[in-house]
């Protein structure tokens, strides 16, 4: 009889070894719980103090002021706070020169999508530092926005979070799916597991694929799977030549 099989009849003829068994899951399920739950605190903890340094010094909290994280957070309107006695107070507050003109975005500015940084975003109302670095995140793992419609994929941002941004097309790395590996390809959020080892299947059957045709006769690809793809995918079957730096010729030059 192999350990493991040991293992399976103790437990299963045991009752103490399954309630030990089941406790110490219980312990550990309890120390994950409270761990998530203070990382979750302490982000909240930041949201707080950002959103109190828009109001006039002599109005902020004293808990932002001071830096010291309370005990307590509901008691200082700090978790549900947030969300409740937060904008509101920013709504009060909101003057000409005190907080739209000089930390958020005027109705009507609209910046680059993919040129902008997390301190520009997080002058867009409603955006703070969390979904600043979501939106930066989900664009290097892109490889670029095609559209601004592409934000909606982010959960948790306004519904006009679009009207912000310029229209433009800016990816700016493409997937060059003739020569790109599994780790490559997973890599892509428009892309699943399935759909990679099809497109693995398909050059190790038929050769390189030429166009976005190809894929459209498998299953594992919809309309708008293809969709989604298209601005990514890139069907040459040898990698472009970089493009020569001047710095090197003038280098040469003056060796030669």
């Amino acid at each position: 009889m192999t350990p493991q099989e040991r293992w399976r009849n103790l437990i299963a003829h045991s009752p103490a070894v399954r309630a030990v068994l089941i406790a110490a899951c219980s312990f550990l399920a309890g120390i994950c719980t409270h761990k998530l739950y203070l990382a979750q605190q302490e982000a909240t903890w930041q949201d707080f103090r950002e959103s109190a340094q828009t109001l006039p010094e002599e109005e902020q909290p004293k808990e932002a002021i001071d830096g010291n994280m309370p005990a307590s957070p509901t008691k200082t309107g700090m978790a549900d706070g947030i969300k409740k006695d937060g904008p509101k107070k920013i709504q009060r507050h909101e003057r000409p020169g005190i907080y739209e003109k000089r930390n958020k975005y005027a109705p009507g500015t609209k910046i680059s999508l993919n040129n902008c940084d997390t301190s520009e975003l997080k002058m867009i109302p409603g955006i703070w530092s969390y979904y600043a670095r979501k939106i930066v995140e989900y664009r290097e793992r892109l490889g670029g926005f095609a559209s601004p419609r592409q934000l909606k994929e982010i959960e948790g941002l306004p519904e006009n979070i679009t009207d912000w941004f310029l229209p433009d097309s800016g990816v700016y790395r493409h997937i060059n799916i003739n020569r790109a590996d599994y780790r490559e390809l997973i890599r892509h959020p428009y892309l699943n597991n399935l759909q990679c080892r099809t497109i693995m299947e398909h050059r190790r059957k038929y050769g390189s694929i030429k166009d976005m045709n190809a894929l459209s006769l498998y299953d594992t690809f919809t309309a708008d799977d293809l969709k989604r793809l298209a601005p990514y995918m890139n069907f040459a079957e040898t990698e472009p030549r970089p493009a020569a730096n001047p710095t090197n010729k003038n280098n040469d030059a003056e060796a030669n």
